[in-house]
């Protein structure tokens, strides 16, 4: 069993209890999410939050995440199934939290951008990966000139970068 595999029976996103932890002071339940890349994250998000806007690119994983929102009864969540997710037209409103966790995450950081609600934060996952697409991503986002907080993960590759806020 992989790790995104675990991450979906655990119900919370595959990330260091601290991350949890802070993104979770955050937002509340009137809080709208844009994800990319369905999981744990989005069982996590649809317990807790008034909405979540959710993407995924595979389709025995994107049926395993919609079995466990049947199973939790979650209803507050679209969940999207499209292989080029990215580049899915995302509906005209502001998000409080995007949280960029799947393919391509530099087209899903162009994407989602301009929805980011004026204090709200983009959560982009293994940041410091050597992954051409995140690299990309996180010079994308520092050229927005966007506050960021480093959060440190299990390994030098699995850090979470949160940008934005008040």
């Amino acid at each position: 069993m992989n790790q995104s595999e675990r991450g979906i029976f655990r119900d919370y996103p595959f990330l260091a209890a601290e991350t949890i932890v802070f993104i979770e002071s955050l937002f509340d339940a009137n809080s709208e999410i844009l994800e990319y890349g369905a999981g744990g994250s989005t069982i996590w998000f649809g317990l807790r939050a008034r909405s979540v806007f959710s993407f995924e690119r595979n389709k025995a994983w994107y049926d395993r995440v919609k079995e466990r929102m049947i199973a939790l009864k979650i209803k507050n969540v679209s969940i999207h199934l499209d292989p080029k997710y990215w580049a899915f037209p995302l509906p005209d409103k502001k998000f409080d939290i995007i949280f960029i966790d799947g393919a391509k995450r530099y087209f899903c950081t162009k994407a989602a951008l301009p929805h980011l609600a004026e204090k709200g934060y983009l959560i982009l996952d293994n940041a410091e990966s050597i992954n051409p697409h995140n690299k990309m991503a996180v010079e994308y986002l520092a050229k927005q000139g966007l506050p960021v907080k480093i959060m440190q993960g299990y390994r030098p590759e699995a850090t979470t970068a949160i940008y934005g806020g008040p």
